[in-house]
């Protein structure tokens, strides 16, 4: 329902088959996301982020923005291009994503993950994710 309030097209969102981890200390897959993704195919949409990498500072940025949000820097000219999400590596267990996918959980079930920010800027800041749905494009 939040879905509807947020603009999100009905025909974006994908189920997502997963069970909870129930605390395992071993990943789910333990390959890198590449590697997830060429196991299974289904999944490469929803396991990339399309980003634009500024040339000035390095920063990989929203496709979306005109300006790096780091330094200032034009980035209309920049083409687009892809890193993995990570989020989602967590959400399938993936081991690694160029550095190793662990984190502190703090809730699991079968619809939603909650875990400390492993980029916190504060001293209490967890992430919450739903692991039941897929939307590719929330309001495209």
């Amino acid at each position: 329902q939040l879905g509807a309030l947020a603009g999100v097209r009905p025909e974006a969102v994908v189920p997502c088959r997963r069970k909870p981890c129930g605390g395992r200390s071993e990943p789910a897959f333990g390959g890198d996301v590449a590697a997830f993704v060429a196991k299974n195919p289904a999944a490469a949409a929803q396991c990339e982020n399309r980003v634009k990498k500024c040339g000035k500072c390095g920063k990989v940025c929203a496709v979306s923005l005109a300006n790096c949000n780091g330094c200032g820097a034009d980035l209309t000219k920049t083409a687009p291009s892809s890193t993995p999400n990570v989020f989602m590596g967590f959400v399938h267990g993936v081991a690694s994503a160029g550095f190793p996918l662990r984190i502190s959980t703090r809730l699991e079930d079968e619809r939603t993950i909650v875990f400390d920010d492993p980029l916190a800027l504060s001293g209490c800041h967890v992430c919450a994710i739903p692991t039941d749905v897929y939307a590719a494009d929330a309001t495209a």
